[in-house]
């Protein structure tokens, strides 16, 4: 089954979250990079949004949810700003202790610790405690360029090619520091394996890396890079494109998104180091994905990322093509 949804936002889309709206369709929420953020009650060929706040007097660049009594959406955004918004109500709030002095690249909830997680373009990262009017900020060397959390972990890949991992117990130095198998430095996205046991990682190179690790998470059990989303040319010249997102579907397998180079979505398998599933061409490339695993199903949104290949901002040639959100039950 593949589904388009309706009048998502048209501009590059930057989150998707989904929430337990009914026990039938999960619902979701979509933020994009012009500030418009759009909600769905449920996923189906009908769908419109039930909500939409226009007009967010800021740059979204990243959002998680909340999934408390009363749903909340927070968002980080390109000065620096974390908001919290309720697109039912259409509220928002600035959390103007927590600001950053640039760009918020990312946001996570960790439900088991009940923490707000942020990374940043200043070289720092907030720890927020749900319902607390206190948080803790960590310094890095560089900038954050993508995260994850789970249980008591948290993993930040910085601009520098390095991979920080912190337990969130203790938050004083991190448990582990080292670099990434990449030849270059820029991480697109990193993906905690569930159950804590390691996590994938995304480059612009068009490789993904697997990292596991044992019950001491300072020592590795197991590390290897693999190639994909690449196409394959004339005289055997690969076209390489940027892994732009990774989730997973369950313990073992998770999917990758492709840019605009090959506009797919593969599933893979890191124990067997196999890929398991290559769906179909996409219209556009890859922004943002994520699964509903009691649903079966796998929220794909696709922006035109072609700017990427424009000389500069003025560029008259460059025309983008409205962003679209495709359902597939997997």
């Amino acid at each position: 089954m593949w589904v388009q949804l309706l009048s998502p936002p048209e501009d590059h889309i930057t989150s998707l979250n989904l929430s337990a709206s009914n026990s039938d369709s999960p619902g979701l929420y979509i933020t994009s990079f012009k500030g418009r953020i759009a909600h769905y009650n449920e996923l189906s060929e009908t769908s419109k949004p039930a909500s939409v706040v226009d007009g967010f007097y800021d740059c979204a660049l990243d959002s998680c949810l909340i999934n408390g009594t009363a749903e909340k959406l927070v968002v980080g955004s390109l000065t620096g700003q974390i908001y919290s918004i309720d697109p039912v109500k259409r509220v928002l709030q600035q959390n103007s202790s927590f600001v950053h002095e640039s760009g918020v690249q990312c946001l996570v909830y960790n439900s088991y610790r009940k923490l707000v997680l942020s990374g940043s373009w200043d070289h720092s990262g907030w720890l927020l405690p749900e319902g607390s009017q206190g948080g803790i900020q960590l310094h890095f060397k560089e900038k954050v360029q993508a995260m994850d959390s789970i249980d008591n972990y948290a993993v930040y890949a910085l601009s520098t090619g390095q991979n920080v991992v912190y337990d969130l117990r203790k938050v004083d130095q991190p448990v582990k520091e080292d670099d990434s198998t990449f030849k270059y430095p820029l991480t697109t996205c990193i993906c905690m394996i569930p159950g804590c046991k390691g996590y994938t990682q995304g480059s612009m190179e068009g490789k993904v890396s697997v990292e596991t690790f044992n019950q001491d998470v300072q020592v590795p059990s197991s590390k290897y890079t693999f190639k994909c989303h690449r196409t394959v040319l004339a005289d055997d010249v690969e076209f390489v494109g940027p892994i732009n997102d990774i989730v997973f579907h369950d313990s073992t397998r998770f999917f990758t998104g492709g840019s605009n180079v090959d506009r797919r979505v593969c599933m893979w398998d890191y124990l067997t180091k196999k890929r398991v599933k290559q769906y179909k061409n996409l219209p556009l490339g890859v922004s943002k994905m994520c699964y509903d695993s009691q649903s079966g199903l796998l929220v794909v949104a696709m922006s035109d990322d072609s700017f990427k290949n424009s000389v500069s901002i003025d560029d008259k040639t460059f025309s983008s093509k409205s962003s679209i959100v495709t359902i597939i039950k997997t």
